[in-house]
């Protein structure tokens, strides 16, 4: 039988995969990638989704073992109900642990492997798909979101759905085009966020690909005829300039205009003026003409077809998802971040691109130290491009394998380069004044829950990855060029890996406490509450306690889970528990707060309540033990499990 040209590449990348994701395969059992944190919240999915497959009485979207008694709604959460269920089916005989690992490796595998085969096929040479390989699945990006958000590394749909969304294009097929609504519906059920960026994708690709904008731009014939105007200009931007300055040294001041109160103590708005003063010289120098014109019928047929055929998929294999997000929405249990313009998450800040890779084992400290300078979040602002890639691309300037190609995927370059720079334009952590289009995308419904802006760098990367193709096989035509060798170009895959290169990460433990096991041989299905207690999501800091280790003590002992963690909190449970007798007080005091008086005693949402002896608070611990009525069931490791009877009389309390 003769071996596939493909399989030392897929060797290559397997390998890859296992030092990406050092020293994990030492630690497979115990231990999970990341810091303790969101890390915990995708083993205790993969665990859900076994038992909700295990009971007809359970669905997977909506969930009462958290945030018990009220439950919450998984669709609008990172439920990664994809790897819950390969989890649950093909590696049931694994542990959680295992095979949450497994999943991991084997999609940074696939992320790689999906890069190189689009690569390949455009250009036909297998270390040129080696290269894309590696700038897409060793990516800054993929290795940011080890630490902790694994819904992300399910990244490979990217690069697969542009391989069958392009073929859809190139033949007018219907099979490919059913493919790419695949590749989408496999994102809705792995990571939202890359449901988003495949539209944005094809959007993007089908207009570059139509070819219907043009752009022209020239001086304006007659210099002079726009002086005074251009003078003026520049007075005003010295002026601005200035009240920018005063503002800086004074800290500015608030003063009145007849009826109108100005205040001047923020440099926000005299930056937004530079800009609009900026654009109007230019204006004045320089002629921009765009010119737009249909594309010919074939391309329009194809563009529209391949679309329509892709969301009609992607709208039949997603009909779960849809009906429980309608559902949520009519009741009013949709959540989203309230946020406006100077308050929305930031984007990738433009000096990241010169900071350098933040999770590098060898430079990686100091990048790190630059941006705790800057004040910059390295998981989610990182924008290291690589050394590799702008050589390459900044060589044989307008040199390409196949020009219209490339210029597809600068287009696709472009626009989610806009969009990863988030609502406003920042450097070194400060705004620049400039608003972006990415400042509308919290208009657009379920778009706006799409919320990091940084994050859509994972489509940059996979386009820097095809450029770099198109431009090294445009150079394998020429004997004269400077990277047409094979012996260079491997060279250059080897420093991009080397340049990208992550390991050792992070990696978090996990104890299996005797309280939790104790507590799993009980089978009757009350609810349990961890003291400190606490309650959180990814929209604000949390109440209370925020170890989110308990979510995977909580896969251990199987019991619903009293407060929890979720990507998205349900509506009004933070009001309703900080109400509840005893249960709110359990919330302000892990706050570090004091007690209230409860109001009457009323039947309790626990049955069972463990205290972590070592982080409760003396008086946490003191008003647990004087106001339930508890037994002791089991002691260890720094955690006592008690059965709680009910809450004691008030004539009790003080005798306690």
């Amino acid at each position: 039988m003769r071996r596939s040209p493909h399989v030392p590449a897929l060797l290559l990348f397997a390998a890859l995969a296992i030092v990406w994701t050092w020293p994990l395969a030492l630690h497979f059992r115990d231990h999970i990638p990341g810091l303790p944190g969101d890390n915990f919240s995708f083993l205790w999915n993969l665990w859900w989704m076994r038992k909700a497959l295990s009971s007809p009485d359970l669905s997977f979207f909506r969930s009462a073992y958290l945030f018990s008694p009220f439950g919450v709604d998984l669709v609008n959460h990172p439920h990664t109900a994809l790897q819950g269920l390969v989890s649950a089916t093909l590696l049931a005989k694994l542990s959680l642990i295992e095979a949450e690992n497994l999943y991991i490796v084997v999609s940074l595998f696939l992320n790689a492997a999906c890069a190189y085969a689009l690569a390949f096929e455009m250009t036909r040479v297998r270390r040129l798909g080696v290269l894309a390989g590696v700038a897409f699945g060793g990516s800054p990006y993929i290795a940011a979101h080890l630490l902790g958000h694994f819904d992300l590394l399910t990244a490979w749909v990217i690069p697969l759905f542009a391989l069958f969304f392009r073929r859809a294009l190139l033949g007018g097929k219907v099979r490919p085009a059913i493919g790419a609504g695949i590749c989408a519906s496999i994102a809705a059920y792995a990571a939202y966020y890359h449901v988003v960026y495949i539209a944005l994708f094809a959007v993007t690709y089908v207009w570059a690909w139509w070819n219907v904008c043009h752009l022209s731009m020239k001086r304006r014939p007659d210099p002079a005829a726009g002086f005074s105007l251009r003078l003026l200009v520049v007075g005003l931007i010295a002026l601005d300039v200035f009240v920018m300055l005063w503002i800086a040294v004074s800290g500015g001041a608030a003063f009145s205009v007849g009826p109108i109160d100005i205040s001047a103590r923020g440099v926000q708005n005299p930056m937004l003026a530079l800009w609009v003063l900026v654009i109007v010289w230019a204006w004045s120098r320089w002629q921009i003409r765009v010119r737009l014109e249909w594309p010919p019928v074939d391309a329009r047929w194809r563009g529209i077809q391949a679309l329509m055929i892709a969301a009609a998929t992607f709208a039949v294999f997603c009909l779960p998802l849809v009906i429980h997000a309608f559902r949520i929405i009519v009741s009013g249990r949709y959540v989203t971040q309230t946020y406006f313009w100077r308050s929305a998450p930031r984007g990738i800040d433009t000096l990241s691109l010169l900071m350098g890779n933040p999770f590098h084992p060898v430079v990686g400290g100091l990048a790190s130290h630059l941006y705790d300078m800057h004040r910059l979040d390295r998981i989610e602002a990182v924008g290291w491009l690589g050394i590799i890639p702008v050589v390459v691309l900044l060589s044989s300037k307008g040199t390409w394998f196949d020009g219209d190609e490339a210029r597809r995927w600068k287009t696709v370059l472009l626009v989610f380069a806009v969009f990863a720079l988030g609502p406003f334009l920042t450097f070194g952590g400060h705004a620049l004044g400039l608003p972006l289009p990415q400042a509308l995308a919290r208009f657009i419904p379920l778009v706006e829950n799409a919320r990091m802006p940084g994050r859509a760098m994972v489509v940059i990367y996979l386009a820097l990855g095809v450029l770099m193709a198109l431009r090294l096989a445009a150079a394998n035509l020429r004997v004269e060029a400077r990277f047409g060798s094979a012996a260079v170009q491997w060279a250059l895959v080897a420093l991009l890996a080397v340049d990208f290169l992550n390991a050792p990460i992070p990696l978090t433990a996990l104890d299996r406490p005797a309280v939790y096991q104790h507590l799993a041989a009980i089978d009757d299905g009350g609810g349990v509450i961890e003291v400190p207690f606490g309650i959180g999501d990814g929209l604000s800091n949390g109440i209370g306690d925020q170890n989110r280790r308990v979510l995977y003590y909580a896969t251990i002992h199987g019991h619903p889970l009293v407060g929890g963690y979720i990507g998205r909190m349900p509506p009004g449970v933070a009001s309703a528990y900080e109400a509840m007798p005893v249960v709110g007080n359990l919330l302000r005091l892990s706050s570090g707060g004091s007690e209230i008086e409860d109001g009457p005693a009323q039947a309790l949402p626990f049955r069972y309540l463990v205290i972590n002896t070592a982080t409760a608070s003396p008086e946490l611990i003191q008003y647990v033990r004087s106001v339930l009525d508890m037994d002791l069931i089991a002691a260890g490791d720094g955690r006592e499990l008690y059965a709680v009877q009910g809450v004691k009389p008030a004539s009790l309390r003080a005798a306690t």
